[in-house]
C-alpha cells in the first residue's frame, strides 16, 4: 500500500513522499522549515482535496512525463515520478486521488 513518508532532509527541512510498498518515490514535495506544515498539506491532501485543475502534466525528455500539484493557483505542492506517457500519469492523478485518504503516515524523524 502506498503511503507517505516525512523526513528531514540534511539541510535541516522536511519533505514528504508519496511512495509505493517497495519505497519507490511516486511523488516528492518542495521543501518545508516547519514539519507541521508538511504535516498539514499531507492531511490537506488526504482530506477531499480536489484535483481537478490542481495539476499538469509536462514532458520532461523524450517520451518522459511527470505531473506537478499545486496546492493553489500559483503555489506548487509537489511534482511526480517520470511515467512513459502522459496518459500514464492522469491515470495514476485518478488512482492517487481514489485512494489517498487511506494512505497512512509514516513520519521517519530521529
Amino acid at each position: 500500500m502506498e503511503k507517505f513518508i516525512v523526513c528531514l532532509k540534511r539541510n535541516g527541512l522536511f519533505q514528504f513522499k508519496l511512495v509505493n510498498e517497495q519505497e519507490q518515490t511516486l511523488l516528492a514535495s518542495l521543501s518545508y522549515t516547519h514539519k507541521q506544515t508538511c504535516l498539514n498539506d499531507i492531511e490537506m491532501l488526504r482530506s477531499g482535496f480536489d484535483f481537478t485543475n490542481r495539476y499538469f502534466v509536462t514532458e520532461v525528455a523524450a517520451n518522459k512525463f511527470c505531473f506537478a500539484l499545486l496546492k493553489s493557483d500559483i503555489e506548487l505542492l509537489a511534482v511526480s515520478k517520470e511515467f512513459t506517457s502522459e496518459s500514464d500519469c492522469e491515470n495514476y492523478i485518478k488512482r492517487m486521488q481514489e485512494t489517498v485518504s487511506g494512505m497512512i503516515i509514516d513520519e521517519q524523524i530521529h
